[in-house]
């Protein structure tokens, strides 16, 4: 029998045409199905953010009447990204940490204010933003600053936020496509679904700050001592000095040379500035206060001992006040702003140090702050006054 050729035994059968027709469809199908479900796993998490809206690109969040502040350095550069593109452009810069940000620039009236105040903000962030304000063009008219106590003190240890990259280059922030395809993004949207906030503030639908329901209202000791640790943590991150001007405040006002600088100190529980008498640095924090004017046109004190500063109940943890309390700052901004100036007993809560001369000022806030030692200061002779901690400055025409 004749032999088959090794070639042809050894040859690859004919390839189905069935098999060659269905294989390229079901390939392709298979790369849909694979694409569509890639897509979906990006459209739905995106989505969530669009809608949550948690670093506020767009309208905040559709879901919840709760904004929470989880990136306040990025959320407002997108806020005031929105407020160019609007009808009025914004003529009053506010700039301030968390305690400021409860101030409602609505509120003040006579100027279009944007709060651009951020958690934890040092004179160094606030100065950032100014110049990033600046080079988006925007020159306010008035620019509302506050200065907190423990932005002097030379034992401050505060938590130290980064800026973000874009306001050294004056640029617009990342776009949003990119942040809500980012598990940080996703993370934010869930833990706003789930009311797990990163304090006791959150911002409405109008981007007005409020204190988480809940929140406070804040214990003050019932009896004072030097060595006594207070049981709020508001105090705790804050140094009881000696204090300092910063050089910083009179870079902050060559920004915008051509603007009005109001300055505030924010109110504190009363038991702050006595904590000071008691630990003999409140003379320090006074003339670092009163310094400060050299770099501002007013100046008005909302840290001395008022009713407002005494009731517990104005404030949820000593350090960070109500809406209504910041209302009345608002109320006195917008009165010195229309006025170019304030009777100050209409407003018996501050001190307008503008107005004062350093002696005046620093007796004014002794008395106020001795009658609050005279009721929750120790017991028993010896105790140091005020503001014995230190020969007190010759009398000046301007303070902080």
């Amino acid at each position: 029998m004749q032999s088959q050729p090794v070639t042809q035994t050894l040859s690859t059968p004919a390839a189905d045409p069935r098999v060659a027709r269905v294989a390229p469809h079901r390939v392709t199908r298979r790369y849909v199905s694979v694409l569509a479900g890639v897509l979906l796993l990006w459209a739905l998490p995106f989505t969530l953010n669009v809608l949550i809206d948690p670093l506020w690109y767009f309208a905040g969040n559709q879901l919840t009447p709760f904004n929470y502040p989880f990136n306040e350095r990025l959320s407002k550069a997108n806020l005031f990204q929105q407020a160019l593109a609007s009808d009025t452009t914004p003529d009053c810069l506010i700039l301030g940490s968390s305690r400021t940000t409860l101030l409602d620039a609505s509120r003040i009236e006579g100027r279009h204010c944007f709060n651009y105040a951020v958690s934890q903000a040092s004179l160094a962030d606030n100065l950032a933003i100014a110049k990033y304000v600046r080079a988006l063009g925007v020159q306010p008219k008035t620019v509302i600053i506050a200065l907190d106590g423990f932005l002097f003190s030379t034992n401050h240890a505060g938590t130290k936020l980064p800026m973000p990259p874009f306001y050294a280059q004056g640029a617009p922030p990342p776009g949003a496509i990119a942040a809500y395809l980012s598990v940080d993004a996703l993370d934010f949207s869930y833990r706003t679904l789930t009311n797990d906030a990163p304090n006791d503030r959150y911002y409405d639908n109008a981007f007005v700050v409020h204190a988480i329901p809940g929140s406070g209202p804040f214990e003050p000791q019932p009896t004072l001592a030097p060595e006594q640790p207070t049981k709020d943590t508001a105090f705790n991150q804050f140094s009881l000095g000696p204090f300092r001007l910063d050089p910083i405040v009179a870079e902050i006002r060559t920004v915008f040379p051509k603007a009005e600088y109001i300055a505030y100190v924010p109110p504190v529980a009363a038991e702050y500035p006595a904590r000071l008498a008691l630990a003999q640095t409140l003379g320090s924090y006074l003339e670092t206060q009163h310094a400060a004017l050299s770099s501002v046109d007013a100046l008005y004190d909302f840290s001395v001992p008022s009713v407002m500063t005494r009731n517990p109940q104005h404030t949820y943890d000593g350090s960070h006040f109500y809406k209504a309390s910041n209302d009345q700052i608002a109320e006195l901004l917008s009165a010195h702003i229309s006025k170019g100036g304030i009777n100050t007993t209409e407003y018996p809560e501050a001190l307008a140090l503008h107005t004062l001369s350093l002696t005046t000022y620093r007796n004014a806030f002794d008395a106020q702050v001795s009658q609050y030692l005279a009721k929750h200061g120790p017991r028993g002779p010896g105790t140091a006054g005020p503001s014995q901690d230190g020969p007190k400055a010759p009398s000046s025409a301007t303070d902080n």
